[in-house]
């Protein structure tokens, strides 16, 4: 630890563990979901473009033209929406890749 801080390594190394320890709440799968109903308005169990863009607009005030580009990267499957499965697996590298230009890392960042 750096003072109250703990570094990046260590706060990485904190959340795999959280993440595989099954006596306690799961926040990666717990939370995913949980964010992917609040952003899922039709509850059609996807994320689709208008979706997308009204919580990006509205919730993180970004309209900018890069916002559906960062659609279409977490679109993995290329359906044209962003599945529960894609989502989620965006949730789990926000919490536990190193990578700044992984497609968690960039979605999360405007929080």
């Amino acid at each position: 630890m750096d003072g109250d801080r703990l570094t990046k390594d260590q706060f990485v190394t904190a959340n795999r563990l959280a993440v595989i320890d099954t006596s306690r709440l799961n926040v990666t799968e717990g939370g995913g979901h949980a964010i992917f109903d609040i952003i899922d308005a039709d509850g059609d169990n996807e994320i689709g473009k208008d979706e997308f863009a009204r919580l990006m607009r509205d919730v993180w005030k970004d309209d900018s033209p890069g916002t559906m580009d960062l659609f279409f990267r977490l679109d993995t499957d290329g359906g044209g929406a962003i599945s529960r499965h894609e989502f989620i697996r965006v949730v789990r590298e926000h919490f536990l890749s190193n990578d700044p230009e992984a497609p968690g890392s960039i979605f999360f960042g405007h929080i």
